[in-house]
Formats: structure tokens, sequence, C-alpha cells
């Protein structure tokens, strides 16, 4: 199913953590290749550059600022899946 920027946006993708605050999301075209972050596939994968992605941000209490990369697919399979909830 084709989702709009909107949609994709409406996150979250993951549940909230006392660890991480400011969380922010954004889409993005990639300019060079970055892995998933989601393993909805069995297994890790990499995003190709010039790829649409999420691009996520945060800042966590010990690491400082971190962010990652979602690709549209494991993100429309977890809006799927918390559709069907």
């Amino acid at each position: 199913m084709a989702r709009t920027d909107n949609e994709y946006l409406q996150g979250p993708y993951y549940e909230p953590d006392d660890e991480v605050s400011n969380v922010a999301y954004r889409l993005v075209t990639t300019r060079k290749k970055h892995e998933c972050v989601s393993t909805a596939y069995g297994q890790s994968h990499e995003i190709d550059a010039g790829t649409r992605a999420i691009y996520q941000t945060g800042i966590h209490v010990d690491d400082g600022r971190v962010s990652c990369y979602l690709c549209l697919a494991c993100a429309g399979r977890c809006l799927n899946e918390m559709e069907a909830l």
C-alpha cells in the first residue's frame, strides 16, 4: 500500500525510552548507503544511495546525539502492524 509522506512520519516506530529524548523523524533521500535500523526482513540490510528513508534523531543520556535510518519498506511494515492492532 502506497503511503503519503505524512503517513510515514506519524510513527512512532519504537517505544518511548527514558534514555532518549528530543526524538524527531523526517523523510530524506540518502546520499550514500546506510544500514536500516530495522530487522523486519529477518536480517540487517542496507538502504541504497538515492533512496528515500526515515531519518530519526534524538539525544541519548550516555551517547549524546544519536541518529539512524529506517527504509520505507520496513516503516510500511511497522505501520501495517500497528494498524492491525
